[in-house]
């Protein structure tokens, strides 16, 4: 026997189970999910794919700027302890000594703090880009995406705050202070705190930061458009050991 609901039935009632096929795919892309702590209504209205997109975007953009001014500073330090460490063992003077170990001290330091409160979004970018989300997912991925957005900022305010100037100012302050309380050579001291805390600025002078303004446009609902930078100039410094003495170089980009 044939169906008894007749061919028109039948194509009837496919379309409409395709027309709610067509209408559920349309509402799972178009979710929602809240907005983050300072963001608002115009935020949380956006859809989350539009978000989890943005975050991305900025957090590959970022990626690069910092592991390079990482690796650049790594290598500038390691150089500089490297070397006044391997000058040690030639000098018989124990003054001089000071003032090398002091040194090595020093640049040691600076690479220690690289890692030690690093730049979040070196590690973070190639994992929220990797993350992949179905309809059930997406609110989900988009708070892993949102965290790190957040933790990239802070990381990068954190870096480049008063709180990091003063901290290199005092650093350099107490280990010149070794030197002239400890061994009486106030010359050499003055040069460990100066050269010292000329390096530290030129390190919080060039990190880059664009995740803080990346972060005020995502509260804002700003989504659209490249991303507006913190006014960084495009050059960098980094410290040089050479023979004889210790310096700074700088690079452009272009």
């Amino acid at each position: 026997m044939g169906d008894p609901r007749g061919p028109g039935t039948v194509r009837a009632t496919g379309c409409i189970g395709l027309v709610f096929l067509l209408l559920a795919a349309a509402a799972a892309r178009a979710e929602t999910c809240p907005a983050i702590a300072g963001g608002g209504a115009a935020l949380a209205a956006l859809p989350a794919e539009t978000r989890v997109d943005f975050i991305r975007a900025r957090l590959g953009a970022e990626r690069p700027r910092a592991r390079n001014w990482r690796r650049g500073f790594t290598i500038g330090y390691g150089a500089l302890a490297t070397g006044q460490a391997a000058a040690l063992p030639s000098t018989s003077d124990a003054a001089g000594r000071a003032s090398l170990g002091v040194g090595a001290a020093s640049a040691a330091l600076g690479v220690v703090a690289l890692y030690a409160f690093p730049l979040t979004v070196i590690e973070d970018a190639p994992r929220i880009s990797s993350l992949a989300a179905g309809p059930r997912e997406r609110c989900a991925v988009l708070t892993e995406a949102d965290a790190a957005l957040v933790r990239g900022a802070a990381s990068e305010a954190r870096g480049s705050g008063a709180t990091a100037h003063l901290a290199n100012l005092g650093v350099n302050a107490a280990l010149g202070l070794v030197l002239g309380l400890g061994h009486h050579r106030w010359n050499e001291a003055t040069i460990v705190f100066g050269v010292g805390s000329l390096v530290g600025e030129a390190q919080i002078g060039t990190q880059p930061t664009g995740l803080i303004s990346d972060l005020a446009r995502y509260r804002a609902a700003d989504l659209p458009g490249p991303s507006t930078r913190a006014g960084r100039p495009a050059w960098s410094v980094a410290p040089l050991a050479v023979r004889g003495g210790t310096g700074v170089t700088l690079s452009l980009e272009f």
